[in-house]
Order: structure tokens, then C-alpha cells, then sequence
């Protein structure tokens, strides 16, 4: 159930609400979308137990009951990354337009739409304003996985490995058991994520673990296919993350219980030496990213095999899915000052240097210039490279999803108002009808 907070135990004081959930009850707060529109916030809630000590490297375990109110209404920390994050960072966000009690139980549940947040599988947080996505009725949830070696350090017969996609499976849990006391459906679940996120949401689509916890699907710019979002298992990433924090690495309980013991300090600034020279040669490589994981006594298995092998024997979750890239994803790898009219009119009267450098051709001949013609036509429609014709790169489109404050302020009657609006309609619709209707 749920209820307004008032000085007197009555009706409303400053905005507070309380719902109660399977673990307790939780303090969250009203909040007004930009668009003027009523809606409730709850922050930071606690989906499994704190990953510390004999916890990290293993799978998530259930969250355990509160005595009392818990306050909702910070987001909890992010996960431990580089330059920030801590290791107790398993929260979750809920943001709903309508709780059942302020309907007086007639409104029917709304359809929920899970944020799982990209970077890399190693940096990020599921802090983002639902306020689009709230305007078009429906319950967003956004989380928080383990990053990085905390997430997927694997090794043989102690860390099965793949704990951050773990995380998000106790999360989609979570929103099971208690979603529907945020007015939303348990039954109408849709996942949705960018980058690492995209590419997770792929992996619970193929994961035997996720059966049943969602009923449809969005990936934005990710995919378990991609040569960043899955790596071969080796042993030799964990022992040279330990040999470099002084740990035995020929016995690989005392190795595990080493890096246990280890600080999250030494463990971030250590994680990226550890990467062998074929590690280096992935585009966008990362060190400790999903893998197929060891048998662990006790510990369940969320990917049983290599991706393409899954979906080669037709061994994944069968339900509605969109998958799609932006249509400049690359130049997310462009210099900073990309926006800058200069780079792009210094391109567009030098474009040759646009050809790539393993074709061996030679600037200013014909063959050359050729290809420059076929990729200014083929990227540019012949047009002048600028930043009105670059188009949209890697994570331009969570601009058309989510609020921040850090963003320009649009017009509500410019083209990129309007744009937003479609994005936001096409994946609410397809969370509402499973793409029956976009």
C-alpha cells in the first residue's frame, strides 16, 4: 500500500509519500515533470545485499528486510569506477505517474520500462530523468550493476563470473515482487538500455536466468555480438590483477581471497594493466566485460554458452525486441571540440584525409580521390561536412529519452522537440502494445 506523510498522520506534508514493499516501507517524494505533469519519485532503494567482503566477485543475494521507513529519496551511489563509485552501489530508481492509493484503485497498472544505463560495462549509473518517458504513462525503473572487475572478474572453481549481469537479473526480480505496489505491471515489463546497456538487455534475451522477468525489448547502439561486450574466458586477466597487488596466483582460492581482502582502490587502479597484447587489439577493449562463466558449486549460470552459439540453436527468450544503431556511431571517438565548426570545415576542404589509410592509396590520386567522392556521397549525400550534416553519434539519442539539466533547454516548438516527443512515443507504444503499435 501507500500513503501521504503529513505532520499529523493525515493527508500530505511537503510532498512526502510512503510505499510499502515486500522489504519495508520507503519514503519517496512528489515531483512535476517539465511539461507541468504530477509524478512520484522513489531513489536508492536496495534490490540485493551490500556485495562486500566474502560478497564481492559472487552473485547477488537477496536483499534483506528494514524495520522502520527508509528514506527514497537520494539516488544511492554509483558502482565502483574509475574516479568514483562505491562498492556498496546495488540500488535501484522508481519513477511512477500514479501509486494505487492515489487512484483510489480504479487506474489500471501501467506498462514499466527498465533503464539498464551503457559505459563500457565499466563506468556509469541508473540516475536519469524519466520525466519524457513519465509524461506517456508509464512506471520507469533504472539501476545500478557492478562495473568493471567487480562485475566480471571469472575464476576457475571460485568466481563464476558475469556477477554485474547477475545484478540485473536480482533487479528484474525486484520489480516482480513489488512493482505493482508503484501502480506499474509485473506482467508488462519492458527492458530497454544504450551501449553496454543495449548490449545487456541482448544478453537477457539469449540468458535462461532472465526467462520470464521481461516481455519485451529494446537495445540501442549494443549488442552481446559486439567485439567490446564479450571476451573468451582466460585466467590470465585475474592473475595479473593479482600479481600486481602481491597475491599468490598459483592457487586460486588464496588468489580470490587476496583480491577479496584487496581495497577497491588498488583494484580500479590495477584493472586496466591487466590486459594481454590480443585484449589490446579489440576495438574499444575493455578488461573485465561478460565471458562465458566457470562452474562454481552453488552458483547458478546466466550465459551457458558463447552468444552466437545461442542464437545459431535458437536457444533464447522469444518476445518483441528492436535493436538499432545510430546512424554516425562513430564519431563518438572524434576529437572533444567536435561541435566545433572549424574541425569539420578544415574536413570538408582537406576531405581526402578522410580515406582510410589501410586502402595504401596515395593522396591526391585518382584512385583516391574516388573514395573520398563515394564517402562524401555515401555519408553525406554530397553535401558539406559541417555540424548541421555529421548526424547523431554513439549516445546522442539518450538526449531524446531522458532529461538532464546539463542539456541545452529546447523549444517546445523546434524540430528537436518534436523529435523527442516521436522517440519517446515510439518506446512507450512499443512498452504498451509489445510493438503492435509504434
Amino acid at each position: 500500500m501507500s500513503k501521504y506523510l503529513t505532520n499529523s498522520g493525515g493527508v500530505r506534508d511537503a510532498g512526502f509519500v510512503i510505499v510499502d514493499i515486500s522489504e519495508g516501507s520507503l519514503r519517496g517524494v512528489q515531483a512535476t515533470t517539465q511539461s507541468g505533469g504530477k509524478y512520484y519519485i522513489f531513489k536508492g532503494i536496495p534490490y540485493a545485499k551490500p556485495p562486500l567482503g566474502e560478497l564481492r566477485f559472487k552473485p547477488p543475494q537477496a536483499v534483506e528486510p528494514w524495520n522502520g521507513t527508509r528514506d527514497a529519496i537520494r539516488a544511492g551511489s554509483s558502482c565502483s569506477q574509475t574516479g568514483k563509485g562505491e562498492e556498496d552501489c546495488l540500488f535501484l530508481n522508481v519513477n511512477t505517474p500514479q501509486l494505487p492509493e492515489t487512484t483510489d484503485g480504479n487506474a489500471p497498472s501501467l506498462p514499466v520500462m527498465v533503464w539498464i544505463h551503457g559505459g563500457g560495462f565499466t563506468g556509469g549509473s541508473g540516475d536519469v530523468g524519466a520525466d519524457y518517458l513519465i509524461d506517456e504513462g508509464v512506471v520507469v525503473v533504472s539501476i545500478n550493476y557492478r562495473l568493471g572487475v567487480m562485475g566480471f572478474l571469472g575464476v576457475e572453481g571460485q568466481v563464476s563470473g558475469n556477477a554485474g549481469l547477475k545484478d540485473q537479473v536480482e533487479a528484474l526480480h525486484w520489480v516482480q515482487r513489488n512493482i505493482a505496489r508503484f501502480g506499474g505491471d509485473p506482467d508488462q515489463v519492458t527492458i530497454f538500455g544504450e551501449s553496454a546497456g543495449g548490449a545487456s538487455v541482448h544478453y537477457h534475451i539469449l540468458s535462461p536466468l532472465s526467462t520470464g522477468l521481461f516481455h519485451a525489448a529494446i537495445s540501442q547502439s549494443g549488442s552481446a555480438f559486439d567485439p567490446w561486450a564479450y571476451i573468451d574466458p582466460t585466467p590470465i586477466r585475474a592473475q595479473r590483477l593479482g600479481s600486481m597487488l602481491g597475491c599468490t596466483i598459483d592457487n586460486n582460492q588464496a588468489l580470490v581471497e587476496c583480491l577479496r581482502s584487496a581495497t577497491v582502490q588498488d583494484l580500479m587502479d590495477n584493472q586496466y594493466s591487466v590486459m594481454t597484447s590480443e585484449d589490446k587489439a579489440r576495438p574499444l577493449h575493455y578488461p573485465f566485460i561478460p565471458s562465458l562463466e566457470y562452474d562454481v558449486e552453488g552458483e547458478e549460470i546466466f550465459l551457458p554458452d558463447r552468444p552466437i552459439t545461442l542464437l545459431q540453436a535458437g536457444l533464447f527468450n522469444k518476445l518483441p525486441y528492436i535493436s538499432g544503431v545510430n546512424s554516425k556511431e562513430g564519431k563518438t571517438t572524434l576529437h572533444e571540440n567536435y561541435l566545433d565548426p572549424s574541425i569539420w570545415q578544415a574536413i570538408d576542404q582537406d576531405f581526402e584525409r578522410v580515406v582510410p589509410l589501410d586502402l595504401k592509396l596515395e593522396k591526391g590520386s585518382n584512385a583516391s580521390q574516388q573514395v573520398a567522392e563515394q564517402i562524401r556521397q555515401f555519408f553525406f549525400n554530397n553535401q558539406a561536412v559541417s555540424t548541421q550534416t555529421i548526424g547523431p553519434s554513439h549516445g546522442d539519442d539518450l538526449g531524446y529519452l531522458f532529461y538532464s539539466s546539463s542539456y541545452p533547454q529546447l523549444d517546445d516548438q523546434s524540430t528537436e522537440m518534436k523529435v523527442l516527443h516521436n522517440v519517446v512515443r515510439m518506446w512507450t507504444n512499443f512498452a504498451k502494445t509489445g510493438g503492435e503499435e509504434l
